[in-house]
């Protein structure tokens, strides 16, 4: 995936007084991704590029590059094991998610271990630890969660059934 943009100084709207505007005058935002899988192991690699870039603040140009993303992911049956930056979510993502949106400058995956582990076929326990990303780096405090969720059907007829779950996500206080 590739962006470009080209920043065109104009007083009247305010677009002037950084160096995008001033001097810089273009910038780019880059992602290259490249997955592969053996004998039941899924890895992959994702390379950053931000050249010029005024995705993550409109007022600054930031310009970095490298490993954005990479993982490791191997199935056991009914248990997949997953290491280095992945994304999840518990339930609807009130207690727990991690995603990524480029478009809006947004990849706050987690970077450390992840389980899955199918009960039977309407029963997941999921259950991880790792940090969050913070671009070519992560965040101090380490994050922890597990969840339980699943599928009760109540009606074949009518097709009514509940999705009750449970999750308990902690993270530990920075000392800031």
């Amino acid at each position: 995936m590739l962006n470009s943009n080209f920043y065109q100084r104009d007083s009247s709207i305010g677009a002037f007084g950084n160096p995008l505007y001033d001097n810089l005058l273009s910038g780019t935002d880059a992602w290259l991704s490249l997955n592969y899988g053996i004998y039941g192991f899924n890895a992959g690699i994702r390379f950053d590029l931000f050249n010029n870039s005024n995705l993550h603040d409109p007022n600054i140009a930031y310009s970095a590059q490298g490993i954005g993303m990479w993982y490791i992911t191997k199935e056991l049956k009914k248990l997949k094991i997953t290491g280095g930056y992945f994304y999840d979510q518990f339930a609807t993502g009130i207690t727990f998610r991690s995603y990524e949106d480029r478009g809006l400058g947004i990849d706050n995956a987690i970077q450390g271990i992840h389980l899955k582990y199918n009960l039977n076929d309407n029963w997941t326990i999921k259950a991880f630890t790792g940090k969050q990303k913070d671009l070519f780096s992560t965040y101090g405090p380490i994050i922890k969660g597990v969840n339980l969720e699943g599928m009760i059907s109540i009606s074949d007829s009518l097709q009514l059934s509940i999705l009750p779950g449970i999750s308990v996500v902690n993270r530990t206080l920075d000392k800031q």
